[in-house]
């Protein structure tokens, strides 16, 4: 009889255990659910961070095409005054200067695109690195939850073993 009660009270401690251990395992598999969450989150946010810079690139570009193609028609009226009529020199250096000026807003406007394209390669680099990260990272959470679910099944096969056998005992000693 002593040592029924002691398989009883042993089998009762185990339970305990498999209890503690059945909320500990529900309370990781919530973790990582939220993780993901948060991954996924993250992720959308990235990609339209890169859609954004996408847009800037292409307004960009279509300023500086409107930009050379002003440039190219002030060079044709500057080349039409010239044929048309002698102008003076003072005159003439005005609107060569005024070319010169718009020539270096578009080697500005050149180099400013050429940064903005090496900023968005960079980032881009950035982002995909950091999808990558955030993929490995969603891959082993769900590898974690997926070995949580097992030790949650076990524990509850276990936990039902237990209950059985103290059942059983506490039917003998009755």
């Amino acid at each position: 009889l002593d040592d029924q009660n002691e398989t009883i009270a042993s089998l009762k401690r185990k339970k305990e255990r498999l209890d503690n251990e059945l909320k500990e395992s529900s309370r990781r598999e919530e973790e990582l659910y939220d993780q993901i969450e948060d991954l996924e989150t993250e992720r959308k946010s990235m990609r339209k961070e890169s859609e954004s810079l996408k847009e800037k690139l292409e307004s960009y570009r279509s300023e500086i095409s409107k930009s050379k193609s002003k440039i190219d028609a002030e060079k044709m009226e500057v080349q039409k005054l010239m044929r048309e009529i002698g102008v003076k020199d003072d005159k003439l250096q005005v609107l060569r200067d005024k070319l010169e000026q718009k020539e270096q807003m578009v080697e500005f406007i050149e180099r400013e695109i050429r940064d903005i394209k090496s900023a968005q390669k960079v980032t881009e680099g950035q982002i995909k690195g950091r999808e990558q990260e955030l993929q490995s990272r969603l891959e082993t959470s769900q590898t974690e939850l997926n070995a949580t679910k097992v030790q949650l099944r076990t524990n509850v096969r276990l936990l039902k073993l237990a209950h059985e056998e103290c059942t059983k005992l506490q039917k003998q000693n009755h």
